[in-house]
């Protein structure tokens, strides 16, 4: 009998090279990468815009999404439940990811895939992280910005990411606990990572 597809399911740091290991994996095991992907994933699954999941994503909080959201449906002629208009929209962009990880092997990265995976018999959960003065040198060459910008922006992005895993996960966020495998990539570069990802799958 086939084994099912395989998913992998990153979490990160901010600028740890989360984004980079799970391009090199997808391209290395032949599987589809989603990051905002997935956002395009669960508008075309629901009939929902993206910006409408958007405004409930990982990267820019989701606590208040709701009347955000709300407003966003209305003004596309959308209906939509209530009350929990975020918890909604996660459910939603849960189901795509659901659906994708039976059609094919995947990579997610983030919106926490890895709990919603957790049932999937040949679901890898990664958490990547880096050390924080190469993380801040990496923010300070991408965006042109100072280093106190740069360690500002990966606490706040980071802290944003922990409360979107933890409330719809019930886990912790960055935990070793939560995770099969965690990798700190400063210590073994974006491309050992990969190999032992691939191993431990």
């Amino acid at each position: 009998m086939p084994q099912p597809f395989f998913s992998i399911c990153i979490g990160r740091q901010l600028a740890s090279g989360g984004r980079a290991l799970g391009r090199l994996l997808a391209e290395r095991l032949g599987a589809a990468y989603y990051d905002s992907e997935l956002l395009d994933l669960a508008a075309r699954e629901s009939g929902f815009s993206r910006e409408v999941f958007e405004r409930n994503d990982e990267r820019r909080g989701f606590f208040g999404s709701a009347i955000r959201s709300m407003a966003s449906v209305i003004s596309t002629g959308g209906q939509f439940p209530q009350p929990a208009q975020g918890v909604k929209l996660f459910e939603l962009q849960a189901e795509a990811i659901r659906k994708a990880a039976t059609e094919g092997n995947c990579i997610f990265i983030g919106r926490a895939a890895d709990y919603i995976l957790r049932d999937h018999p040949r679901c890898l959960s990664v958490f990547v992280s880096a050390c924080d003065g190469e993380r801040a040198a990496a923010l300070m060459e991408d965006k042109g910005i100072s280093e106190a910008e740069a360690r500002h922006l990966m606490e706040k992005v980071d802290a944003k990411r922990a409360a979107f895993y933890n409330f719809y996960s019930g886990r912790t966020w960055g935990a070793a606990a939560s995770y099969d495998l965690c990798i700190n990539v400063s210590k073994t570069g974006i491309a050992r990572a990969a190999d032992l990802i691939a191993g431990a799958l």
